[in-house]
């Protein structure tokens, strides 16, 4: 029986906001959001050597600045503008380990990663697009014959994400009855379900408190208990409250914490 290892965890300072695998390397960078300074942070875990590679670096234009993805080391950024209207005033990418601003195209957003090559695109007044091929790497300009055709789904065939099951839905009773039998407990709300190799994860949510809280279970097929964790408790339910990628598991625990295990 093969057991769970946790290999990694981090706090961050602030509230992390999203999280982007590496197209290409064995990454993770998250964004954090402190809504109390307006800043806004990158940190990028190498999770094969399980080491952090960037810790909470501000980036370059503080709040108005997000991530968008990551391919091979370099993080890409979009710049919005401060209005109502949220306009895209740039795209960029940053190498993670110096920093440096390897390339950046003014009033162009993503479109989707498509193997080495970015695909950037702005609208006119009539909603006609125009698009950008750019080279991640080198930010030279690329064709759209040199893509590939499908390979802007590589990471899905690392990733697997659980199947959200709501209360409307015919197996949340199923799930409901087993965790009442397996736990005591009485599941609430929505419940997250992944088999994975011999294990079985489940994301589930109950009452306490006149709170809900969210807790991760992962059983083996004989059903010994491998990690049980709350990973938060609020006023509402979240989703996709775990991961599973490159064959280890992520999830986020009260909104500021990273936690990597490995199967």
């Amino acid at each position: 029986m093969k057991k769970i290892t946790n290999k990694l965890e981090y706090q961050s300072e602030s509230t992390i906001w999203k999280v982007c695998f590496d197209h290409s390397k064995p990454i993770v960078v998250f964004e954090n959001r402190d809504e109390n300074t307006r800043k806004a942070s990158l940190t990028a875990i190498d999770f094969d050597e399980n080491k952090i590679i960037l810790n909470n670096w501000t980036l370059p234009k503080k709040w108005w600045m997000s991530l968008l993805a990551s391919y091979n080391g370099i993080v890409l950024l979009q710049e919005q503008s401060s209005t109502q209207q949220t306009e895209t005033i740039a795209t960029s990418g940053i190498e993670i380990i110096s920093q440096k601003k390897k390339w950046e195209v003014e009033n162009f957003s993503l479109s989707e990663i498509v193997q080495d090559t970015v695909i950037l695109q702005r609208f006119n007044e009539k909603q006609e697009a125009t698009f950008k091929y750019i080279k991640i790497d080198s930010g030279e300009t690329a064709t759209p014959e040199t893509l590939q055709e499908n390979l802007s789904l590589k990471n899905k065939n690392l990733l697997f994400a659980p199947h959200v099951y709501n209360l409307t839905n015919e197996y949340f009773k199923v799930f409901k009855e087993f965790l009442n039998d397996f736990l005591q407990i009485d599941a609430q709300e929505s419940i997250e379900y992944l088999e994975f190799e011999d294990k079985i994860l489940i994301s589930y949510y109950i009452y306490q408190d006149n709170l809900i809280n969210n807790y991760l279970l992962v059983i083996d097929s004989s059903k010994n208990i491998l990690l049980h964790e709350q990973l938060s408790s609020s006023k509402g339910i979240g989703l996709n409250t775990f991961v599973i990628f490159s064959g280890k598991l992520f999830f986020i625990r009260n909104k500021n914490q990273i936690l990597i295990y490995e199967f």
